[in-house]
């Protein structure tokens, strides 16, 4: 492999065919779309940059998973709900979003902006997400972290973030739902929706699992 430090010009000689191809290489090249990326890069080397500007997005490429992906920090996908939920005694979904991509060893944060919780009596209620790799989620989809649990009444709602990781297994598409449920107490729950109100997922640099348990 050709490093940079052998790759120095020299005043009056020929800039050779590989130091013009790692230069290539380490630069940012912008393209329309992944097929004229793939087109235009057929053995892309592990790291290299590009620019997607159908999607607006630096990707790198991932040896390891044969897959280019997000720059940490992107904001892969973003969803709004505008509107008061439906009032509810059992869990219903509040917020989906549907074929994100996702690359396998790739590390994604979905989170969610202030959410107002009520309920019409002090109950216990409960938040959460739930995905699914394969088709849309739903109630009964894999719970993903913890949940946020709060006793809330119809006069002070109580404001909550849901903020999670999910670590990909899989390339493939990642379905994500926000939930709702009164896990306790005998009135109906609901989340407030405005413009507001909001859930993201994007993709994160991760260093791995480097604590200690103690």
């Amino acid at each position: 492999m050709v490093t940079y430090a052998g790759l120095t010009v020299v005043g009056g000689t020929v800039i050779t065919s590989v130091w013009g191809n790692m230069m290539r290489d380490a630069g940012i090249i912008p393209f329309a779309n992944a097929s004229d990326r793939t087109t235009a890069i057929a053995s892309p080397n592990d790291g290299q940059l590009t620019y997607r500007s159908g999607v607006a997005q630096f990707e790198s490429y991932k040896t390891a998973s044969t897959s280019w992906v997000p720059a940490p920090g992107t904001v892969i996908a973003r969803a709004n709900r505008g509107t008061d939920s439906s009032t509810t005694t059992s869990e219903i979904g509040v917020l989906r979003l549907d074929s994100i991509p996702i690359v396998n060893g790739v590390v994604y944060k979905i989170r969610s902006s202030p959410m107002y919780l009520l309920s019409t009596t002090g109950d216990i209620v409960n938040a959460r997400f739930r995905y699914s790799t394969a088709g849309s989620a739903t109630t009964a989809s894999s719970q993903l972290g913890q949940a946020f649990q709060t006793i809330t009444n119809s006069s002070q709602p109580t404001s909550a973030i849901l903020d999670v990781l999910y670590p990909a297994a899989t390339t493939g598409s990642l379905s994500v739902i926000l939930t709702v449920a009164r896990s306790s107490g005998s009135g109906n729950t609901k989340t407030f929706g405005s413009s507001e109100f909001w859930v993201e997922v994007g993709s994160i640099a991760d260093p791995g699992d480097t604590g200690v348990d103690i």
